[in-house]
């Protein structure tokens, strides 16, 4: 009777041995439940030095959906923007930067690129979403909150990228039939101090 129950005493042992070890691999997994998914290579451990991973507003050109840069306050002075949409409706749009209503205030950017007839906002960080790109035409207007993109330098002296999404809203403020196509918004945006 006594070996019976020192076997079972091993074998529980053993099992919380296991279990213990199992542990920090799965609450790893938890944590990262949910998050943009990012490769091993990009993540900073322990084992690669414990250096600090460069934060999105030091930009290094990186394609995300989930990443914002922060940016100091204040007015951006220039920039160029070049924005196409295509899907259910047309437009190409080749203009610089509204300086009047480009701003940075409290880490939120919105950078505007407005012609006569048509406008184009871009938000970065600014309503809670990452990147919102945003064309009103003649007659409509369409956004997207989930957009790829590329920022080419992300600092507190400039910011430039690349963008492409399948708008998210669509409206007609006339009558107007529903595009058949999904209208997709692309282009590159400049803006500096």
């Amino acid at each position: 009777m006594r070996r019976s129950s020192s076997m079972l005493s091993v074998v529980i042992g053993l099992g919380l041995v296991l279990a213990s070890c199992a542990s920090p691999a799965s609450s790893t997994r938890e944590s990262t439940a949910g998050s943009t998914p990012t490769t091993e290579s990009n993540e900073p451990e322990e084992s690669q030095g414990g250096g600090e991973a460069e934060s999105p507003s030091q930009g290094s050109g990186s394609g995300s959906t989930g990443e914002a840069p922060a940016l100091a306050d204040g007015s951006w002075t220039s920039g160029h923007a070049q924005i196409t949409v295509g899907g259910g409706v047309s437009l190409s749009i080749d203009q610089d930067l509204t300086t009047d209503l480009s701003e940075t205030t409290d880490a939120k950017t919105q950078l505007a690129y407005n012609t006569e007839t048509e406008f184009v906002t871009i938000d970065i960080n600014f309503t809670g979403v990452p990147f919102l790109a945003d064309v009103t035409g003649n007659d409509w207007s369409a956004s997207s909150q989930n957009c790829e993109v590329t920022y080419d330098q992300a600092d507190d002296t400039a910011i430039s990228g690349t963008f492409s999404c399948v708008a998210d809203e669509f409206y007609w403020f006339a009558v107007g039939e529903e595009p058949t196509d999904p209208v997709t918004l692309e282009g590159s945006f400049t803006a500096s101090r």
